[in-house]
């Protein structure tokens, strides 16, 4: 992305958001730090509205981490209120998936950068790594990030066409919710003890927890949050980039669509018929609407079931922890 590109939606976001005074950016890729130079100038352009414009920006990084240098995390710990390292989990895991551009083996670089990121980091950050087909027994990538030092910490499922061979099938889901439940009780267990760690599937503030109107829309996908592609179109969210038939507009021009951010936004649990029943679904706020476009026929009022039964799995697993640790 070019800074005239990341500047034009900078300059979209401050006049669509009105009287709203906290806005947040977040760098996602791809990666990021391929042009750092654009990231600091797009930070630092919208630092110089925030007076003027009666706005609050707070930045978010996610990174792989591979070219981080002290010079980048002094300027994280100035600039980001959050920072997102990819890490898959031990090293066989991660080298699989994440060769360089030259084929090679990218965990050890990796993981260097990234114990020195934590040493020197001012602020909050998390580890995320995404699980597979070849790594069903993902707890272990959890305790190993834990034993290297990181005690904030996330593992997602990837999501993947079904004829991938890393994608998670139907018939591995028994699987994957036994593993949930053994990281539960290593959890439970290392909280314990000095090597106590956040999993951000199992924070659930129970006592303080979002408000009634995120309850219903989530992340709020084509009307609270929106991504910005490279060339400059506005989707609905990232997963949704070079999906046409969902583009919201161009930061150059200004006007979205109205009609497809009205379908987007007019989206929230109760315009989910499967969703009615489902004790959790306040709790996840009927799902995904990427997941749902892309594997329930484009139809973003239907959850991805697959989605559905590990999402009820981590708040289970999530509402146990808590009754534990209280003592209730």
């Amino acid at each position: 992305m070019s800074f005239d590109t990341a500047k034009a939606a900078i300059d979209m976001l401050v006049e669509m958001s009105g009287s709203r005074r906290n806005l947040e950016i977040d760098f996602f890729g791809g990666e990021p730090m391929l042009d750092f130079d654009v990231v600091k100038k797009t930070v630092l352009y919208a630092r110089s509205l925030e007076k003027d414009r009666n706005k609050k920006f707070r930045f978010t990084i996610t990174t792989n981490a591979y070219k981080l240098t002290d010079e980048d995390i002094d300027f994280f710990n100035e600039q980001m209120y959050n920072v997102v390292i990819s890490i898959d989990g031990r090293k066989h895991v991660h080298d699989r998936v994440r060769k360089t551009v030259g084929g090679k083996d990218s965990f050890d670089i990796v993981m260097k950068n990234a114990l020195r990121f934590k040493q020197k980091r001012k602020g909050q950050y998390y580890v995320r790594g995404t699980f597979t087909r070849y790594n069903l027994d993902f707890c272990s990538d959890v305790l190993f990030l834990n034993d290297m030092g990181f005690d904030q910490l996330s593992i997602e499922p990837v999501v993947l066409d079904p004829a991938s061979p890393m994608a998670i099938r139907d018939d591995d889901i028994p699987t994957v919710l036994a593993e949930y439940d053994k990281l539960a009780a290593e959890y439970i267990e290392r909280r314990k003890t000095d090597k106590w760690f956040n999993f951000f599937h199992f924070m659930i503030d129970i006592d303080n927890a979002p408000c009634a109107v995120k309850r219903l829309k989530g992340c709020g996908a084509g009307g609270e949050y929106v991504a910005v592609a490279p060339d400059g179109t506005v989707y609905p969210c990232h997963q949704f980039d070079g999906i046409a038939a969902t583009a919201l507009g161009n930061v150059f021009d200004k006007d979205l669509d109205e009609s497809i951010r009205k379908r987007f936004y007019g989206c929230s649990v109760p315009t989910k018929p499967d969703c009615t029943a489902c004790w959790a679904k306040y709790y996840c706020s009927g799902g995904c609407m990427a997941n749902s476009f892309k594997f329930c026929g484009g139809d973003i009022n239907k959850p991805y079931r697959p989605a559905c039964e590990l999402m009820k799995k981590r708040v289970e697993c999530a509402l146990a922890i808590k009754a534990i640790e209280s003592g209730d």
